[in-house]
């Protein structure tokens, strides 16, 4: 859905210039709302690939699943660094999803506690 809402947002856009609507102006997202829904599509790419590839095994073994959960929290640090670097720009939205990846760390964590 965030794929979906970032493809047609130049047409979003568009209608909301050009409308009177006042209710319309009030769900529209800012600019900062769109920025962070461009960061989290980020996060979610990387998660995507190896969730897929996971569900489509009948059997997965823990080497695997180990092998996919550490290419997941590699790519997560390295957004991670790219976002501090942002945030000397946008210290309010790069705090928020700083606490979005503390709690999917803590995710990734309990899931190898799980195995």
């Amino acid at each position: 859905m965030i794929k979906a809402a970032l493809e047609v947002r130049e047409l979003l856009t568009y209608v909301y210039k050009n409308t009177e609507n006042k209710e319309y102006d009030k769900i529209f997202l800012s600019l900062a709302e769109w920025i962070t829904l461009e960061h989290l599509e980020k996060v979610f790419e990387v998660l995507d690939r190896p969730i897929i590839r996971l569900q489509s095994e009948y059997y997965t073994n823990i080497n695997k699943a180990l092998l996919f959960v550490y290419s997941i929290f590699n790519k997560l640090e390295a957004l991670a660094d790219e976002f501090e670097a942002l945030s000397v720009e946008e210290p309010d939205l790069v705090s928020l999803l700083l606490l979005f990846f503390i709690i999917l760390y803590i995710a990734i964590i309990c899931y190898l506690l799980i195995f």
